[in-house]
Parts: structure tokens; sequence; C-alpha cells
């Protein structure tokens, strides 16, 4: 019998491997004789007869990876880990520099061999042109323990501020851009013509060429100086600006030495494989060279898990690939040339990490079944993520998600020149993040960032504190406004509830959509609160007619029967015409119990929406005996001038005849009211607006109260108000009395 008990203990087998910089391949990965390679640990666990647990202990210490670590669904799932919890292992894609190997290569320059290095005939990478939120991104970088670095540029960076300046684009070929974007050449006078005109060519400019949320990097093929306050710049026809030149664009200079001028800036002459700084170059930092396209790499990985450990120094993105139940607890991303951490697969997890200096996005991850509905388990939380988005400046957020069912919670985002969050999918939750200091050098877009859907559905962002949202760079193209919360282009189906905003330029904008609800939210020190508009009615109408991209979108996932209609019901009937419904009207949105402070606009409406959707102040319910049942406030009232408002409102109302108009002028405002059995439904407007739609309005909320059973059965059933209304219409001349309370 004691044996049968123990049989089960038996079969446990524990697989442990140590790794350590100064270790080797031939040891046998024991704690006294570890291996040098993380490979090398791989193969041995993979020998072992499927362990019960595997750990793979790394040492304190520099663990430079040449090329990436890849983990596939062929190895066995390990468990990577510091060895020493107080000093976190590196596991780094660069080549950590001999300092005392730089050397003067001029008065102001030094210069260092990285030949023995990179021995390889290509080994730098490349620099990319890049198109609308593509990365692009895969060049070897210099990386500083002390001071984040860049191409060596015009204009400089601040470093106080790590602020943007630039060059400004004067005029930009001969033929109107509305009829063709101006591809090949541009023109800049002023102070900074005769600077450009003494570069020689070929060199990369970095810009945001026909809007201020769109830029990539193009080549000048030739620089002529039309006179001491005039140059024009040829580009290569293989690098294209986003979109064209236009006036007013801006750009910085970059890759070319003789604007190497600050300890912030390297340049690596490809050819020579030299590596040059500047002599005021802090040489008792750690500098480091990446050398390895990626870190570590995930082929179809399953059951991986990653703690406290600090991935580092890659020429494109640190962490990628594909993969399920992967976790990362405690760990730090830093020192990434593309993408931080970027991965398709189900039940990722990132907890308590960080990511810093990363040149284009921080953490995205993507997964779940869109069709089916299938939650994809991933989830970034406790996490802070911040300087980012320092190559590629624009569609490159803290934390992108997109598939179905991510968590995004508990994280701070910050210091980046575009997006915090961004993404696309079904059934996200984002929850208590603190974003701040954002979209500081981009305009027409947002902290949170989503547009352009309505298959989107599912989603909350809930509970979010949103800080200091505003251009800190003068921007000159396009729509001059940033958002904490911007739905683009009609995105609807998002609930947005509970979250405070302060000191940002717009709070949200709902761009149109349906099925949203802006509820609780808190606004203070804003521009404007929330703005909303039809865009649908007007330029944006092609992608929401019958027939157009968005019923598309919806066929794709066959939205009019099974798990999609049962779980998003309200989708059913978007394109239901001859049932009511009104595709590119954006219907069903709502905004309520939002609270307003120091704001210099609470609500605000444009794009047609003044003309067509008129605003209501307030809505009251108020019996026939006078007792208020229920008041809704949407413009800003102070405590005493609500009561004030409620109070005369009542009297008025009440005191009208049956049979007089239902329009009261009031103050600056009208007084739209109708009753329904006991109740008198009453709105206010502005004196322009217009009051047979507001009487459709009060109406149209009456059947969809109705049609839900609302919480006023305690004022008299909705039966018997609809009943009323049909038989005896607003004067109640066929009333029903009820018996209910």
């Amino acid at each position: 019998m004691k044996l049968l008990l123990l049989l089960p203990l038996l079969l446990v087998t524990e697989a442990t491997f140590f790794v350590s910089p100064d270790g080797s391949d031939s040891n046998d990965g024991t704690q006294a004789s570890p291996f040098l390679t993380l490979t090398r640990a791989k193969e041995a666990a993979n020998l072992e007869n499927e362990p019960s647990t595997c750990q793979i202990s790394l040492a304190s210490g520099r663990h430079e990876l040449p090329t990436p670590f890849v983990l596939t669904a062929a190895d066995v799932p390990c468990s990577f880990v510091s060895g020493d919890a107080d000093s976190p292992a590196v596991i780094s894609g660069g080549v950590l520099l001999d300092n005392k190997h730089f050397t003067e290569h001029d008065n102001t320059l030094l210069s260092y061999d990285l030949s023995n290095s990179f021995p390889d005939p290509s080994p730098f990478g490349e620099i990319r042109t890049g198109t609308l939120g593509d990365c692009a991104n895969s060049q070897s970088q210099l990386f500083s323990s002390t001071t984040p670095t860049n191409l060596a540029r015009y204009p400089n960076v601040d470093q106080q501020t790590q602020l943007w300046d630039f060059v400004s684009i004067s005029s930009a070929c001969d033929s109107d851009p509305s009829e063709s974007p101006c591809l090949s050449e541009f023109t800049v006078t002023g102070d900074d013509a005769a600077r450009l005109a003494a570069l020689t060519p070929p060199f990369f400019i970095h810009g945001y060429w026909s809007f201020d949320w769109a830029d990539n990097h193009v080549r000048v093929v030739s620089v002529t100086a039309n006179d001491a306050n005039s140059t024009t710049l040829k580009i290569d026809p293989e690098t294209n600006p986003l979109y064209g030149f236009l006036p007013n664009a801006r750009f910085v200079v970059e890759n070319i030495l003789n604007e190497l001028d600050d300890a912030s800036e390297f340049l690596i002459d490809r050819d020579l494989k030299v590596l040059y700084a500047h002599a005021s170059l802090d040489l008792s930092a750690d500098l480091v060279v990446s050398k390895s396209e990626s870190v570590l790499s995930f082929q179809d990985a399953k059951g991986f898990t990653f703690t406290n450990l600090v991935f580092s120094d890659s020429q494109a993105t640190l962490v990628s690939g594909t993969g399920s139940g992967i976790a990362f607890e405690s760990c730090a991303f830093r020192n990434a040339g593309g993408d931080g951490v970027k991965i398709t697969g189900t039940d990722i997890i990132i907890n308590n990490s960080s990511l810093t200096t990363a040149g284009c996005s921080g953490i995205s991850l993507t997964g779940g079944d869109r069709v089916e509905l299938t939650s994809s388990g991933n989830v970034v939380s406790g996490s802070v993520l911040k300087d980012y988005g320092r190559w590629k400046r624009t569609y490159m957020p803290g934390v992108g998600f997109g598939g179905d069912g991510i968590r995004i919670e508990n994280n701070e985002i910050s210091q980046a020149p575009h997006q915090g969050i961004y993404g696309s999918g079904n059934d996200h939750l984002i929850q208590n993040n603190y974003l701040h200091d954002l979209c500081v050098e981009s305009s027409d877009s947002g902290a949170f960032y989503t547009g352009r859907s309505w298959s989107n559905r599912g989603n909350v962002f809930a509970g979010n504190r949103i800080e200091n949202v505003r251009p800190l760079t003068p921007t000159k193209l396009g729509y001059l406004v940033v958002m904490g919360v911007y739905l683009d282009d009609q995105m609807s189906g998002w609930a947005i509830e509970n979250n405070t905003f302060v000191n940002v330029m717009q709070g949200a904008l709902l761009g149109g959509g349906r099925d949203n609800v802006f509820r609780g939210n808190y606004f203070e020190n804003c521009d404007v609160g929330i703005e909303f508009d039809c865009r649908g009615l007007t330029w944006d109408v092609d992608n929401c007619v019958v027939g157009g991209p968005f019923e598309k979108d919806l066929e794709s996932f066959d939205y009019l029967e099974g798990v999609w209609s049962e779980k998003y019901p309200a989708v059913v009937t978007t394109f239901d015409v001859e049932g009511g419904s009104k595709p590119c009207t954006p219907q069903w949105n709502v905004i309520a119990d939002n609270s307003f402070c120091s704001c210099q606009e609470g609500v605000s409406a444009y794009d047609g929406a003044d003309a067509d959707n008129t605003l209501i102040e307030f809505l009251f319910l108020i019996s026939r005996q006078g007792k208020t049942r229920l008041t809704k406030w949407y413009g800003q009232y102070t405590v005493s001038e609500r009561a004030r408002a409620v109070r005369d409102v009542t009297n008025l109302v009440l005191s009208r005849p049956p049979k007089q108009c239902a329009f009261i002028e009031w103050k600056d405002k009208k007084i739209i009211y109708k009753r329904y059995a006991s109740l008198f439904f009453v709105a206010a407007i502005g004196n322009g607006d217009n009051e047979l739609i507001t009487l459709e309005k009060i109406h149209l909320f009456v059947e969809i109260l109705d049609s839900y059973n609302s919480v006023l059965k305690s004022c008299g059933t909705m039966d018997d108000m609809m009943d009323d209304e049909k038989e005896g219409g607003a004067g109640g001349s066929g009333r029903r009395n009820s018996s209910k309370k």
C-alpha cells in the first residue's frame, strides 16, 4: 500500500539548468558548472524525458546574443528566471563596447572601429522609409546607460525636455497638391536654407509631410542652393513621403556626420564599419551597439515563463512571434530599435514589468477569434511604459491590441509623441490605467485611439485617468486638436465610463458612431469635455451606406445569426432600413451623468450635428402633481441654478392649458414638453435649435423606455403611457388611471 502511494511522487521530474556569462557550453549546466548560452540550456532541457518542471536560471550580468534566441512548439516548456533577484540578468542583442578603444577622430568627434565585433558584410541594417503605422526599423544603434541617443541630426533634440525641433518647408513642387501629391522636391527659405545647402547628399530626412499624424523617412539625393536664402532638396523616388509634401510641413535632417554635435547623437559609417560619437560622450557609461535583429523570438511556442529578466538592445523588435501560455513577470524591456514586444497568440501575460526607450511601439498583443468571439486571454497589467516612438513617431502606441478579449489594466503610459493605447477588435477591457503626457508632437490624435469599424463590439474603457494631453511642439498641418479618448470615423460599440480627464485639450471625441456610451466621466481643465458629430451624414457617408465598407465588414462575421446575433443583438438591425434603422445617423449613443469643471465647453457638436442633432441642455420628468421624478443635466449648471430651473420650469409647464403649444421660451432657452399619462417629459434646448426634432426625440425616448420596460413603472406603466398617446395624445383625454405608485 505504501509503495502504491509513493508511485505518483516518483513520476515527478525536475530539470534545472544554469547559465552564466562566465560559463561554457561544454559544461554540464549545473550551478557549479553552468552553460554559457541559452541555446545550450534549451537543448539540454529538450533532451530530458518530458520533465514535469523545467527551470533555466540566469546568473547576473550580460548574456549577449549575436542572433535571436528562438523558442518553438518543439521545445520543452521552461521557466527562465534571474538567479539573483536583486541583480537581474540582462539578455542583450548588442555588443558592449570597450570604451578605451574610442579614439579621437578630430577636435569634436570620437571614433570606434566596429569591424571585429561586426564581421558580416552588411551587419548594421538599413534606414527604411516606412508607411503609416509601419515601424520598418531594423538597424544598429548606439545605446547608452545614461543618455538616449539619436542619429546625428539637425535640429537637435532638447535634452532637458526631449522635445524635437523642426525645419519647415516653404514650398513644394509646382503642381496643385489637390490634383496630385508632391513627391519629388521641396524648397526651404530663411535661416535654415544656408545650413541645408552645406550638406552633402545622400542623407535622410524625417518629417510630417501632409498631416501632423503621419510621419516617415525619405532619402535626399541632391541639394541645390537657389540663393543665399533658398535651398531645394530632391528626393529619391524609391522613398516617397507619406501623402506628399506640403508647405509648412516640418522635418529633421538625420544620419549626416557634419551634424553630429551633441553627446546624444551617433553615426555609423556602414562601409568603413566605424562608429562616430561626440567628444562629450560619457565614456564612464555602458555603451552598447545593437547587433541582433531581435532578442527573443517565439514560433508557436507554448508554456514559457520569464521572471525578473532584462531584455535589451535590438536592431528591430526586442521580443516577437507567436505562441500561447507565455508569461513575463517583473521583466524590463529597453533599448528596442523597433517595437518592444509584439506577440500574436493566446494567454500571453505581461505583468508588473517596464518598457523604456523603444524606436516604435511599446507592447502589442493580438489574439483570440473574432468570428467565433473566443477570448485571447491576453493581458498587459501593472506595468510602466514610457519613451517609445523614438524612431517612428505616429501610430506607435504604448500598448497596442487586436483580436478578441484583451485586458489592459493598471498600467502607467507616458512620454510619447502620439498615442498611449491603440487598437481594434471585440470584448476588450481597458481599465484603471494612467495615461499622461501623450500626443505631445501630433495633432488630430488621441491618448486612447480607435476607429472606423462597426464590427468592434463589447469593448469597455473604464476607470482610467488621462492627464496632460496637449501638443507641446507646434503643429502646422491638419486638424489642430488632440483628445483623451478618440473614437474616430464612426467607431461603434464602446463604453467609455467613469474615467477622469485632467488638462486634456479635448476630453473625448465621438466621431459619428453608433451604440457608444459616455457615462459618469469627470472632465477638469479641458478646452472641450465631449465633442460629437454626425460625419456619416456628411463627408464620411461612403463608409456607412448600405453595401458600403462597414456593412461588408459586418458580413464577414456572419453578424445576422449565430454567436454574433446572440452577443450583439443591436448590430443585427443596423442595416434594417425598413425597420427604422438609419445606418449613417449616429443612433443609440448615450452621453449621460458626466461632470465638467473649469472646461470652456462641456458637450459640443460639429460637422452638421448642430443643425441636425439638437443638443438637449437638461431633461426632466415631472408628475401632474409637480413632483420631480427625474432630472438629467447635459449642460453646465451650478447646484443653485439647477434648483431654480426645476422650480421655474415645473411651474411653467403645469400652468399651461392642455391645448396650448408645447413650446415655451424661458430665459435664453426653449422648453419643449409632452405629457404621457401622469408624466410630463420636459427638455431644454437653445433658442436657435429645432423644436420639432426635440419633440420627436422625446417621443422616441418614451418608445425606448416602453420597449425596455423601464423603471418608470413606478410612475405608471409604460403600457398606460403609450396607450394614452395612441388614444388621446399629449393632452391626456384618453388617460387611464394607474393603481401603481
